[in-house]
């Protein structure tokens, strides 16, 4: 349920642009609003520059950062003045606008700036967020929705079609709001939201107002429609899906590492169960990928297995998903072959990033289980959106093309490079026993260094559980003095 979670004496600690950090942080505590490493914000500030001289300058998300997680050097500094040159050209390449940006820097060194810098820069206001809320792609990710929306906000609302993000979709949304000057927002078409105002905190009420307005609509919708459709399957007792899983997951996470070695995590959460037991989410998932921000973490569909919970048995199941990984793999070698145009470009992992199963739940795969998760984080959101678009009409999605596009751009993968790089173990687990104290643990702190994920065993228990949080914390925040001959030295 959406909050309001501006708090003055909270703001106030942050002076200066800093107050960027305070807003991002509190739009990132939902997930409803925000996109794990999506979504950007940004302010227009007077600032001295290098010389001493007042130059107008747009603070913006940095490429990659997380609005949840923000802090200061996240927001990266662009000179306004430089940029707003762009708007009156005709044209200008993805490979243009990241040169031309990286010279308008303020600070060495910096982040590249969000790749939605243009659209903040040629739209006229203060403060802007442009979020992937949830609420706002009910309407963007449906057949239809343009007069839904129109119909609720009126002339407070205009809607850009889709274009992918960069200077043409920019100058189109400057134009758009133009012929509109009592324009409050603006919906992006298979994309997101722009809210705007003349203050932070005005900018995050702006956009706090118009979500709860999408959330009020639609929830009168969903409550006369069935959910996905009423149930087809039946959630499996607790005992029974774990005793599933055992059996199956060493097959499925042995499938999708063909190429590279992956780490699964599973979900029977009650949202998750609500949709793969749905009569309507089969064909919901073949869609495609609800927002663009999606595609690098959860592919443009999910594998959804055809398995019966009620009459079939583990064996089978595992069957089915071994065969399915490969022939999805198949499938993703055609899609990638039918849109490349770039023969240098390298296909990414083949397999599918999330598999759904009746009367079980959802798995995830990555190279990291943090990666796994966000596949799983970033489905959930689809879900909720499938959830109330559906309840309004027809889900839709970007076309194939589209898709292959976002999900093969450079300027969306570079979020990917942010990421720390690949260790010796990355993907791989390691089970260490004996590993509460002496080599045993030794072991598993230079396995947990490499990159593995490690099971600590010991018959000591409290003694695993200590070693398990001293290991954790040490590749947090580096090794100390007091562990350091006890555990190894990670590195």
């Amino acid at each position: 349920m959406l909050e309001n979670l501006w708090k003055d004496e909270a703001a106030a600690k942050y002076a200066g642009y800093d107050e960027l950090v305070y807003r991002a942080n509190i739009l990132g505590q939902d997930p409803s609003v925000t996109n794990w490493k999506g979504g950007n914000i940004s302010g227009k500030y007077a600032e001295k520059d290098f010389d001493g001289r007042e130059i107008r300058v747009l603070r913006v998300k940095g490429s990659g950062s997380d609005l949840k997680t923000a802090v200061h050097d996240d927001f990266v500094g662009v000179r306004h003045d430089p940029v707003l040159k762009l708007y009156d050209r005709k044209e200008v390449s993805d490979e243009e606008m990241v040169a031309y940006l990286a010279h308008c820097l303020t600070d060495i060194p910096s982040k590249r700036p969000s790749i939605e810098t243009l659209m903040h820069s040629f739209l006229p206001f203060e403060h802007i967020d442009h979020t992937h809320a949830d609420y706002a792609l009910w309407f963007a990710a449906l057949e239809g929705g343009r007069k839904f929306a129109e119909d609720l906000l009126q002339e407070d609302l205009v809607w850009v079609d889709y274009h992918r993000p960069g200077f043409h979709l920019a100058k189109t949304v400057s134009e758009a709001v133009k012929k509109n000057p009592k324009a409050k927002c603006v919906i992006l078409a298979k994309h997101g939201l722009l809210t705007w105002g003349k203050t932070s905190k005005e900018c995050y009420h702006s956009t706090l107002a118009t979500l709860m307005k999408f959330d009020e609509a639609v929830k009168k919708k969903q409550t006369a429609t069935k959910v996905f459709g009423g149930a087809r399957s039946e959630t499996l007792g607790p005992s029974e899906r774990r005793e599933i899983l055992v059996k199956v997951l060493p097959a499925v996470r042995g499938a999708v590492s063909a190429l590279r070695p992956s780490v699964l995590h599973v979900d029977d959460s009650l949202p998750v169960m609500e949709f793969v037991n749905g009569q309507a989410s089969r064909d919901l998932a073949k869609v495609g990928a609800a927002c663009p921000d999606h595609l690098v973490s959860t592919k443009v569909v999910p594998y959804f297995a055809q398995w019966e919970a009620k009459s079939g048995s583990a064996d089978t199941l595992r069957l089915e998903l071994v065969g399915a990984m490969e022939q999805y793999r198949k499938d993703y070698e055609a899609y990638f072959k039918r849109w490349n145009r770039n023969e240098k470009m390298k296909m990414d992992d083949p397999y599918p990033r999330v598999v759904l199963i009746p009367g079980v739940g959802m798995v995830t795969a990555g190279k990291t289980k943090e990666t796994a998760v966000a596949a799983n984080w970033l489905f959930h959101r689809a879900i909720t959106v499938m959830r109330g678009a559906s309840s309004q009409g027809k889900f839709l999605s970007l076309n194939e093309e589209e898709s292959f596009n976002i999900e093969y751009w450079p300027l969306e993968r570079y979020k990917l490079t942010t990421l720390p790089p690949d260790k010796e173990m990355t993907g791989k687990v390691a089970l260490v026993t004996g590993s509460a104290s002496g080599i045993g643990r030794a072991c598993a702190a230079k396995f947990a260094a490499e990159g593995a994920h490690v099971v600590i065993t010991d018959i000591n228990f409290e003694g695993a559980q200590k070693a398990a949080q001293e290991i954790y914390e040490r590749l947090v925040n580096g090794p100390t003095t007091a562990s350091s001959d006890q555990a190894g030295s990670p590195s």
